[in-house]
């Protein structure tokens, strides 16, 4: 399981901070919805559950699989940060 933790817990901590690209999936899910002019439409295209997808669109589901992540176009990128002491 993966914590997000802020810049400033993660410093006073000394462990990297892990960017959380959530809102990117969610912004990814609302413009394959848009693009389909609806949720249903854009689950038949993409063979996603509509369920799924609107848990997607709505923060309900937080962690899609890279297969997820590509029929939505986008990639994971983990970004580590030094702490300097």
């Amino acid at each position: 399981m993966l914590f997000a933790l802020s810049t400033a817990v993660a410093q006073r901590v000394n462990v990297c901070y892990i960017s959380s690209p959530m809102t990117k999936v969610q912004r990814a899910a609302k413009a394959l919805i848009d693009k389909h002019k609806g949720l249903r439409a854009a689950a038949r295209a993409t063979g996603l559950d509509p369920g799924y997808l609107s848990r997607l669109r709505n923060k309900g589901k937080n962690n899609p699989g890279q297969e997820v992540m590509t029929i939505l176009g986008i990639e994971r990128r983990i970004t580590y940060h030094r702490t300097i002491e």
